[in-house]
């Protein structure tokens, strides 16, 4: 009928599942950690860039817009961290963690939207899971689930992960604490594809 439940019986409800999960998902590392010993896959490699520059100078509201223009252009990972530069003063280290490909773009919106006069690159290789998306069903909407495998012959995987946008959406819409939506999404994804 569309009503929704009380919060309190939410998270009642789930207080007593948490216990399951954690449990479930112990299964799904230590199963995991099994394949390794027992197979030794080798994960994929990919080829991707690493872009660096420090700055002193720029205006600290502006590094969110540049994060979002990054991604915009094709960046899979962006972060700063906090250092000390010449003469003691305080700065920032931009790195963007893009495909080979995307590095005209990506170093394109740090020459503009930074005060930056230089950017060092490197060509690094990584090893990545197996990983693919599927969708589980919950009271409350879809959620995506990102599924990843140290072995992909394997049943069971090496990490499961409901999407953060999917949660929040969700969380939002429906006055829920984003871990409510979290543990529920991996609730029922447990349901539906967990193997026992």
């Amino acid at each position: 009928d569309g009503t929704q439940q009380p919060l309190k019986t939410q998270h009642s409800k789930l207080s007593s599942e948490a216990a399951l999960l954690k449990t479930q998902n112990s299964k799904l590392s230590s199963n995991a950690a099994r394949s390794a010993t027992q197979n030794s896959p080798h994960t994929p490699l990919q080829s991707i860039a690493l872009l660096e520059t420090q700055i002193d100078d720029l205006n600290p509201q502006a590094i969110g817009y540049v994060y979002e223009a990054l991604f915009a252009v094709g960046a899979l990972d962006v972060f700063t961290q906090a250092i000390a530069m010449k003469k003691s003063r305080p700065g920032t280290l931009l790195t963007v963690v893009c495909h080979p490909e995307a590095v005209p773009a990506c170093e394109a919106v740090m020459f503009r939207e930074t005060t930056t006069l230089g950017i060092r690159r490197s060509i690094q290789e990584r090893s990545v899971l197996h990983r693919e998306m599927q969708s589980v069903e919950t009271e409350y909407g879809t959620v995506q689930v990102k599924v990843a495998w140290l072995d992909r012959s394997q049943p069971q995987p090496t990490n499961v992960q409901p999407e953060y946008e999917d949660c929040a959406r969700i969380a939002k819409q429906h006055a829920l604490p984003w871990r409510t939506v979290h543990q529920l999404a991996l609730q029922s994804w447990h349901q539906r594809y967990s193997q026992p």
